[in-house]
């Protein structure tokens, strides 16, 4: 590379790093941002903040500056195509401290077979040479116990001692007391402690630990910019020797999958057999690696978590709220089937149901009261929550949670309850999100990012991403902006633009890539007086290009109350509701009319399959509306 292309690297990587040097994002949150945009200000910090624990696993096993710095940048190169294998993003320093160690084996390896092949030659001393030997000499025994040891243990091991993070920051990306996370590193120590001894180092684990984390901690800045060069979206050409040692480098991640896989055959052969289970833990306690793609291959997506369940098979079936009762019926209005009947005991509230993903249970929310118990002026308690297979009898399952409404998790497994916490004596309450198992009934707050307060509405069929309402504390209850909040923890995405108020309740399209929510809607302003309710919208989004859509034939002295996306994305289902004036007869007042639609994907083609309507304001006739 020229002296002046080089000069001009390096000052933009210092740049790059001086901009993201107070990033207040964890590790973690980096990678998400890298894996999603390619962000490369995000990756530059990446290789700042882990460079120095991956240059000195480097300089410890291959014990030469030239194949250290070599390794050192295949290992980042593998960081920049693997970034979204990652899983959860937090382990991405344990991560790669893994790939550090198998990359700098691959790296020693050529080096001793270059060495058999050459023949020896006068010394050259303005070509640096071995590394001096750690004073121990025991860095690559103390690489090769700490991959040994089990993974929750080693992780927290190489997160506080390697990299030199802090037990409260580990607690909380983790979310676990930090008194477990001092507890862990303190059985890692003792651990990693026998294992040396028996290997014969006496030494104690302190003070080797500080002298690997002392050794070699600066990364030098051209060295840098070799390695954050890798986070370009074209990184421009890749040395010969650090994609010789990529590819050396997959063959023993290789290796160590075909192990994996032999010691889980193994142990189902020895279950099977009634004798003693073998751990599927490959020999290096690392969790396998899949192999990495030649440069210019496609990188595949990371395997979904959790595995969503088989769609249902044809046009599938609408479940709604029908004049007191849950209705399933087909996209064209027929085939009418009442699932709720015992209006009294279990009273489905009109926030209607959800179909699980395989269309075989819905989950529902039962009033505590019913109309004419509930006391005059005051709002509707929060339902419970029940999971009711299609074909069993009522009530089904009590889950024994209280909430507003639910979002079944993409392998059916588990529910997250949205409910509302008030506060006291005047105090704003809060919004609460909670994972149900549905087997064990076990209820688990869930995590989300800190900053705003955060309404789950659906969960990507992926399980990557939960879409979510976001809105800062103490703003107008059910309005604000629309996020995908990464599943495994990270910065959230905003979807929808600052200027737009998001009403309660938005649902992903079954391929991820649209958004049909409401919203604030110009064309409705002026009305919301006479029917008494917001000027909202019903807007589909682009997820790529984030611009919003008005759904064509919606009714405009109309609102809407409930919507959802067909099985196979092409269409939609919305309910519209509307008050109109009896003419010539002030004592009727008003007449509520309610309609279900069936529509393209766009809103064309709508069409009304079930029309209510009754003398009268404020009914809820139709409500909620889910398609499976």
């Amino acid at each position: 590379m020229p002296t002046e292309t080089l000069r001009g690297v390096v000052g933009r990587v210092r740049g790059t790093l001086a901009r993201t040097t107070d990033i207040p994002l964890s590790d973690g949150q980096l990678l998400t941002r890298f894996a999603a945009d390619r962000d490369e200000d995000a990756f530059a910090a990446l290789v700042r903040r882990l460079g120095p624990m991956v240059l000195r696993v480097c300089r410890r096993v291959t014990g030469h500056c030239h194949s250290a710095e070599d390794a050192f940048q295949a290992v980042f190169l593998v960081l920049a195509r693997r970034a979204a294998e990652v899983s959860p993003p937090e382990r991405v320093g344990p991560w790669l401290y893994g790939v550090a160690c198998r990359t700098a084996k691959a790296a020693r390896a050529a080096d001793r077979r270059r060495a058999r092949r050459e023949q020896p030659m006068g010394s050259l001393p303005d070509r640096p040479g071995p590394l001096p030997a750690d004073p121990s000499d025991v860095g690559p025994v103390l690489d090769e116990e700490i991959r040994r040891l089990p993974p929750k243990y080693r992780d927290l091991l190489i997160a506080c001692e390697l990299q030199g993070r802090q037990r409260r920051e580990l607690a909380r990306s983790l979310g676990i007391p930090e008194g477990t996370v001092a507890s862990r590193l303190s059985t890692a120590r003792r651990m990693l402690g026998e294992r040396l001894a028996r290997r014969g180092v006496m030494l104690s684990v302190p003070a080797l630990l500080g002298a690997s984390r002392a050794a070699g901690s600066v990364v030098p800045p051209r060295l840098l910019a070799f390695a954050a060069r890798f986070g370009r979206a074209t990184p421009g050409e890749v040395p010969g020797v650090v994609s010789a040692l990529v590819r050396q480098g997959t063959r023993i991640m290789g290796v160590n999958q075909l192990r994996a896989g032999l010691a889980c055959l193994v142990a189902v052969v020895a279950v099977a057999l009634g004798v003693a289970s073998v751990d599927g833990q490959n020999r290096d306690g690392d969790p396998p690696v899949p192999a990495i793609p030649a440069p210019g291959a496609k990188t595949p997506a990371a395997r979904p978590a959790p595995k969503p369940a088989p769609k249902p098979a044809g046009p599938g079936k609408l479940l709604l709220w029908r004049k007191g009762h849950l209705t399933a019926l087909a996209p064209d209005g027929t085939g009418e089937t009442r699932v709720s009947e015992d209006r009294k005991g279990h009273m489905p509230n009109s926030t209607g149901a959800k179909w699980s993903p395989d269309g075989k249970r819905f989950a529902f929310m039962v009033r505590p009261l019913t109309p004419e118990d509930q006391p005059p002026g005051q709002d509707a308690p929060p339902g419970r929550v029940y999971v009711r297979g299609i074909e069993e009898n009522e009530p089904g399952t009590d889950l024994g949670v209280d909430g507003e409404w639910v979002v079944w998790s993409p392998d059916g497994s588990s529910l997250v309850v949205v409910g509302f916490e008030p506060g006291a004596e005047g105090r704003p309450g809060s919004i609460t999100n909670r994972l149900v198992d549905l087997k064990t009934k076990e209820t688990t707050a869930l995590k989300l990012p800190d900053g705003l307060e955060f309404a789950v509405c659906d969960w990507s069929r992926d399980g990557k991403h939960f879409l979510a309402v976001g809105a800062k504390t103490g703003e107008k209850d059910g309005v604000g902006r629309l996020y995908l909040v990464p599943r495994a923890g990270g910065a959230p995405t905003p979807l929808t633009p600052a200027g737009q108020a998001v009403y309660e309740g938005a649902v992903l399209s079954p391929d991820g890539r649209r958004v049909l929510y409401t919203a604030d809607d110009p064309e409705r302003k002026g009305v919301e007086d006479r029917n008494r309710k917001e000027a909202h919208g019903l807007f589909v989004l682009d997820v790529r290009d984030k611009k919003p859509v008005r759904v064509a034939g919606q009714p405009i002295d109309a609102w809407i109350d409930g919507y959802c996306w067909s099985p196979d994305g092409k269409r939609m289902a919305y309910l519209w509701q509307k008050e109109t004036a009896v003419p010539n007869d002030p004592q009727k007042g008003k007449t509520t009319e309610c309609n279900l639609v069936v529509a393209d994907a766009d809103g064309g083609n709508a069409k009304a399959v079930v029309t209510e309507t009754a003398d009268g304001y404020g009914l809820i006739l139709l409500g909620g509306v889910d398609w499976r």
